[in-house]
């Protein structure tokens, strides 16, 4: 499933048209009224992750907005989350997204929402520029793929 910014084409069921236009709406209240964490979770030669995680009145992470720099040629691990879904907003630069066995050119103002579940990876096609993405996560982000 995915939206292009800008773009009458879009690929998307109502029932997550839904719930991509929740989770930023509850983005921006938690942003507003919720104490807030940043963290960078790994900074190398492949990307720089960043989360900025949204914590509720009793000190539990609610929202994760995480921000990776994916370096030119460089790729994300491939992985799955098997109990949330997420929504990927580009912000700078040119790639690919893959969702299972099927590919999405992305760049900047384009948002992929990625059911749970499903498999998905991206590749910055550029030698010369970083990607640079945000992940929109219902709680904390799960990254067992990273150690």
């Amino acid at each position: 499933m995915y939206l292009r910014g800008n773009t009458p084409n879009y690929d998307f069921s109502s029932e997550n048209v839904i719930l991509f236009i929740i989770v930023f709406v509850l983005c921006s209240i938690m942003l507003s009224m919720a104490q807030s964490k940043a963290k960078t979770i790994v900074d190398n030669h492949i990307y720089r992750i960043r989360d900025l995680y949204l914590y509720d009145s009793k000190g539990q992470i609610v929202f994760t907005v995480s921000t990776t720099i994916l370096r030119p040629g460089q790729q994300t691990f491939g992985h799955k989350h098997d109990y949330d879904s997420e929504v990927y907003e580009f912000v700078n630069g040119e790639g690919t997204m893959m969702l299972d066995d099927s590919s999405i050119n992305v760049k900047s103002g384009h948002y992929v929402f990625v059911e749970k579940s499903k498999y998905h990876k991206v590749i910055n096609l550029s030698m010369l520029s970083d990607l640079v993405f945000k992940c929109y996560f219902n709680g904390e982000i799960k990254r067992p793929h990273l150690n």
